[in-house]
């Protein structure tokens, strides 16, 4: 389990995410788009779902905490997941209403919602990453690490706005 949030996964993904910016310059290789915004949505879904299991992991081999400690560490990352997983699900209905209602919609709105909820993501998890600041032992990171997964998660947009401009434009042409 530790190998999803090693730093193999996380350096693939970076990689990842950076291909896809250089193939979304060029308006060809449509269908290798959609295939790394599957892949990234895909790690962004495990790692968000198996991450508090590795953190109770971690948390039980610590020799530094005690049962009050895991407690509170515990508590306080459920808490602040319940967050970063609302607030990517209201950037998720957003776009969701916005492609639903707008008559015609524009590709660059869908992945402008994207890019602020990911920004966003990352910023808020930062900040509540600063209230658990301690000397026994790193929460930060793995509130960090979740946020991260939820903003890969919040791919699924492009996903979305990819296959739906395919459908439109294969029954165009057909």
């Amino acid at each position: 389990m530790s190998f999803l949030y090693g730093d193999i996964c996380t350096w693939c993904s970076i990689i990842l995410i950076i291909a896809l910016v250089i193939l979304s310059i060029t308006k060809k290789m449509q269908k290798m788009k959609i295939a790394v915004n599957i892949i990234l949505f895909i790690y962004g879904l495990l790692g968000s779902f198996t991450l508090p299991s590795y953190l109770m992991v971690r948390l039980g081999r610590s020799h530094r905490v005690d049962k009050d400690f895991i407690k509170w560490a515990s508590v306080k990352f459920y808490d602040y997941s319940l967050i970063l997983a609302a607030i990517t699900l209201i950037i998720l209905a957003l776009a969701i209403v916005i492609f639903i209602f707008s008559k015609k919609v524009i590709s660059g709105n869908l992945k402008l919602i994207m890019v602020f909820g990911q920004i966003s993501l990352i910023v808020i998890a930062f900040l509540l990453g600063l209230n658990t600041i301690n000397k026994k032992f790193d929460l930060a990171i793995f509130i960090l690490n979740m946020s991260y997964f939820n903003a890969l998660v919040l791919f699924g947009i492009n996903i979305f706005d990819n296959l739906t401009r395919r459908l439109s434009y294969d029954k165009i042409n057909n």
